[in-house]
């Protein structure tokens, strides 16, 4: 049967190219290393290095062992962390995936309370597209992910509850020429003025006749600090959940554009369901159950 020191002892011979400088790196011997390697080679049936005056060079079964490797370390690297997760809320950390626009709605809220219920627990927040959220789920590099996740494309095998919803809204500021047109306004409109915001989810995207929402942004930006701040100075507009406007909307600052489709904004929670016995994820789930503006709901598993 294979082990993972053989993977190893292929990779050091492919770094260095010759049984001799890796036996220096094994500090095992060259007849020792020869012999492993040949018996392993007859073991699978297969060449694992082409053999040459200049030195070794790996056979595709050389590289396909040395690639399913590096997976495998990443995998038990994985395991590891996850068992040691498992035996105490005192210490250790908790890696948190941050999807577009959630962090603006339900942080810092959640980390001043999850700091407060928990002793030294060490928070690292990793943002990312919802893609490349769910990748660092399945390897284990984030324990928890929330942001606006679509079911249909969330992977096998990782659970996911509803957060929050909103509506969500087109803004401008208030003597944005656009108030000056008839309502209600038509969606497709929207493409004569420069807009800024993140880019729309395909969830959202599903809802609307095809094409009407191509070039919308024009300045893509995650940051809704950034885009108020042009949006409020300039004829530019942006939209979001209606949460992250209501204290301009409520100043006067910035107005909703009429006219436009009713839209939902919906943010999900996402786990491997295993992680739900780590104290420190139980814990997380139990604060971010008690904000108010959370409704856990729709909980299922892809």
């Amino acid at each position: 049967m294979l082990e993972s020191y053989d993977i190893h002892i292929i990779s050091t011979i492919t770094d260095n190219g010759s049984l001799s400088k890796a036996a220096e790196v094994l500090c095992i011997s060259q007849s020792t290393l020869s012999k492993r390697l040949s018996r392993l080679e007859s073991t699978l049936g297969v060449s694992l290095f082409y053999r040459h005056n200049g030195g070794m060079n790996p056979t595709p079964a050389a590289e396909y062992m040395i690639a399913q490797g590096d997976n495998i370390r990443d995998r038990l690297s994985s395991i590891d962390r996850h068992i040691k997760m498992l035996g105490t809320l005192n210490a250790g950390n908790l890696n948190i995936g941050i999807g577009p626009i959630i962090e603006q709605v339900l942080f810092p809220e959640l980390l001043v309370r999850y700091s407060e219920a928990t002793n030294n627990i060490r928070v690292k927040l990793i943002s990312g597209s919802t893609e490349r959220l769910n990748k660092l789920l399945l390897n284990g590099e984030v324990d928890v992910a929330l942001g606006p996740f679509v079911p249909q494309y969330i992977p096998d095998n990782l659970t996911y509850s509803g957060l929050t919803r909103d509506q969500l809204v087109f803004v401008a500021r208030a003597e944005h020429p656009i108030f000056q047109q008839a309502e209600p306004m038509p969606l497709s409109e929207l493409k004569n003025y420069p807009s800024i915001g993140p880019d729309i989810p395909p969830n959202i995207q599903v809802n609307v006749p095809e094409g009407i929402l191509d070039n919308i942004p024009t300045i893509t930006c995650g940051n809704y600090t950034t885009a108020k701040s042009l949006t409020l100075s300039s004829d530019y507009i942006t939209g979001g959940p209606q949460v992250l406007f209501q204290q301009e909307i409520d100043a006067g600052e910035l107005k909703i554009i009429p006219g436009m489709p009713k839209l939902q904004w919906q943010s999900y929670l996402l786990l491997k369901p295993e992680s739900e016995h780590i104290p420190s994820v139980a814990k997380f789930i139990e604060v971010l159950n008690s904000l108010p503006n959370v409704n856990r709901d729709q909980t299922s598993t892809a």
